[in-house]
């Protein structure tokens, strides 16, 4: 068994297909599939179930994902790892996983983080909650960047940054009272709505929801979409308004779109950093996460 095979292995289990992972892996797929072989005859069990819909990891498989996972990454940071000081000339790849609406805060921290290490380059995910705490499991990411109360994170460690207000995208030509810088859920309410969801997760647009039922109104949604710049783009077009936090719209200035402050609203919401406290984090990533007033070691 070398690095190489549990690579191999990581990448089969990711992708559940040989096909897919020998693509991913830049080789052909008999090599890799002898691989695999190779490797469940040297654990003794087999780390695969052979189904209709691909592979599936057996309880062997399961258990040595996790520690393959966790090898490969450790021997990928061991110039780090061997000595537990963290160098000032750092250099590497930094994996972020965010969604669009924390982009804004995300890129504050990074424009501080770059100028103090201009040798670190960085990979960043953008996707749904789900999808990116999927990622930080699989230790494809090591930092991920979500929103209250858009997910579950389990035992990971959830750090809250500063809260926003939300605020209301809406074209201009909708705007009933474009001299006023705020608008009311009742006001908001007769407007065409293009609201975030993506079907498997508690969103903060469902805050809004639960908002205009105890008003006993019926707001007018015409679009649901599971991706903000979707959403938005939709609002330039003059589609509809589209409930956003507040950082992200002032980085969006559009003549044709007016942003309004949103009354009566009963909840914020706070962008918040995640990682996984049980495994093992880069110096990149504690450097970051210095930079945020996050110290991984009171979690």
């Amino acid at each position: 068994m070398d690095i190489k095979q549990l690579k191999y292995f990581v990448t089969v289990a990711n992708e559940g297909q040989i096909t897919k992972a020998a693509q991913k892996l830049f080789m052909a797929q008999p090599p890799l599939s002898r691989h695999i072989i190779e490797l469940e005859k040297e654990i003794g069990k087999p780390l695969f179930l052979r189904t209709k819909k691909g592979l599936e990891l057996t309880s062997a498989g399961e258990a040595l994902l996790q520690k393959a996972q966790d090898l490969i990454f450790q021997i990928e940071n061991l110039k780090y790892y061997i000595n537990d000081d963290i160098p000032e000339n750092l250099s590497g790849i930094l994996k972020i996983g965010s969604l669009i609406s924390c982009t804004p805060k995300l890129t504050d921290y990074l424009k501080k983080f770059a100028s103090l290490h201009p040798h670190v380059t960085y990979k960043i995910w953008e996707d749904t909650p789900n999808n990116l705490l999927d990622l930080l499991y699989k230790r494809e990411i090591e930092l991920l960047f979500l929103r209250t109360p858009t997910f579950n994170a389990g035992s990971l460690a959830v750090v809250p940054l500063a809260a926003e207000q939300f605020y209301l995208a809406v074209p201009a030509a909708m705007d009933s009272c474009p001299q006023r810088d705020y608008i009311s859920l009742e006001e908001m309410a007769e407007l065409p709505l293009i609201m975030l969801h993506d079907g498997k997760s508690i969103g903060y647009n469902e805050l809004f929801i639960n908002d205009f039922a105890n008003l006993n109104i019926k707001p007018n949604i015409i679009c649901q979409c599971s991706n903000s710049s979707l959403a938005i783009m939709l609002v330039f077009s003059g589609l509809g308004a589209t409930i956003m936090p507040q950082q992200l719209l002032k980085h969006l200035p559009n003549k044709r779109t007016n942003i309004k402050r949103i009354e009566g609203v009963s909840s914020d919401t706070k962008p918040v950093v995640i990682f996984n406290p049980k495994q093992y984090i880069s110096p990149m990533a504690k450097k970051l996460l210095e930079i945020m007033d996050v110290d991984v070691k009171l979690f």
